[in-house]
């Protein structure tokens, strides 16, 4: 497989971040505020930067203080002055430069995501890989809801892309740059600071590290520090009581379709049949990584049935963005897939047959796809 020039993948990232940001400041202009996010601009603008840091947030279900602070920062560098209308309670009229103030920031940090994804595969292995992972993000309609909303899961999504990526690199590249495993145990720690659900993704990548990479055992230490982050705001932010609207399977293979799992579990089976029999030692690789992928996905499903389980009927909804995290994560194990099928292969009939057939069966809802994003972009985030 050919690599792309480096020129002509920075060319491409830099016209699709300006493209990108454009649709995203287009969206965040017209949409009116809604309530959560309403609670979220009374709180970041009007508390003070030692109550947010401290996690004294009545109104928000997550207490991690780092999208609250770079909002507040955000906004008294702007001299941002919330609209009369607005404080007359009139928050369903739009006022386009004060909503995009408040969601600038989540619509950049969803637009580095997908920038990160086109540009990630470009480099290792394609332009064509790049633009097959940046589509599959794009098919996602939860990421289109929240990439223009002033709430956290903008931020979430980016870093568990970024994460992703790098705990891709100590494992496949046998990695033992100190920048790489800094900026990994950094993302952790931002992670920590952003959402308290990252719980889940932080300790089962720092478990496989530490399972596969002893030897660097002073720099996966450092993997696990965030955990004492997340101590500090798990409590403040998971003591509520919680409501579904909906049963547990409903929200999860909403948020990661079943043909998507479906298609990373039959193709890691003939990958690990090609490792097998054709010895290749990068198809060994790749392993762990995936087998992180599904501790992700079944962790959370478990935990989504413990609170299922445990639910009062009042208190915080549970609905799709609080796994949000997995949207990222089957996307670049989805596109890392395809990537290696590729490029490992050597029979280019099989090749394209199995380039062919993934592509298809992760095709399969596109017909639903334009529905649900006019329906997401159009009414409450209740989905």
């Amino acid at each position: 497989m050919k690599p792309s020039s480096p020129l002509v993948i920075l060319i491409f990232s830099v016209l699709l971040f300006t493209l990108l940001e454009i649709i995203g400041t287009s969206m965040s202009m017209i949409k009116p505020l809604w309530r959560d996010e309403l609670n979220t601009q009374s709180y970041t603008i009007h508390e003070s930067y030692t109550d947010i840091l401290k996690g004294r947030n009545p109104m928000e279900g997550n207490r991690a203080p780092l999208f609250y602070l770079t909002q507040k920062l955000f906004c008294d560098a702007l001299g941002f002055k919330t609209p009369q209308a607005w404080l007359k309670g009139h928050w369903d009229e739009i006022d386009p430069a004060a909503n995009l103030s408040l969601r600038i920031l989540p619509v950049i940090w969803m637009s580095l995501f997908f920038v990160l994804i086109f540009s990630y595969f470009s480099i290792r292995f394609n332009v064509l890989v790049g633009i097959f992972g940046f589509l599959t993000a794009l098919s996602y309609p939860l990421l289109w809801l929240y990439w223009s909303e002033a709430r956290p899961y903008s931020l979430w999504v980016l870093l568990t892309g970024i994460q992703m990526v790098l705990f891709l690199d100590i494992l496949m590249m046998n990695n033992r740059n100190r920048a790489t495993w800094f900026g990994l145990s950094l993302t952790h720690c931002l992670l920590a600071l952003t959402c308290a659900l990252s719980v889940f993704q932080i300790l089962i990548v720092s478990l496989i590290l530490l399972t596969k990479e002893r030897q660097s055992l002073k720099y996966i230490l450092g993997l696990f520090l965030p955990a004492v982050i997340l101590f500090c705001y798990w409590p403040l932010g998971t003591g509520d009581n919680v409501i579904f609207i909906t049963t547990v399977p409903p929200i999860f293979f909403s948020t990661v379709q079943i043909n998507q799992i479906a298609v990373l579990a039959l193709y890691l089976i003939l990958l690990r049949i090609q490792a097998l029999v054709c010895f290749n030692d990068q198809l060994g690789r790749a392993l762990p990584f995936f087998l992180g992928i599904f501790m992700m996905l079944i962790s959370t499903y478990t935990f989504l049935i413990h609170l299922h389980a445990h639910a009062s009927g009042h208190g915080q909804f549970v609905i799709q963005r609080h796994i949000l995290f997995l949207v990222p994560v089957v996307v670049i194990a989805l596109t890392y897939l395809l990537g290696l099928i590729a490029q490992s292969l050597k029979s280019q009939i099989l090749k394209i047959i199995l380039i062919t057939g993934m592509i298809a069966i992760l095709l399969l809802p596109v017909p639903e796809f334009t529905i649900k994003i006019h329906y997401m972009l159009s009414h409450s985030p209740y989905v």
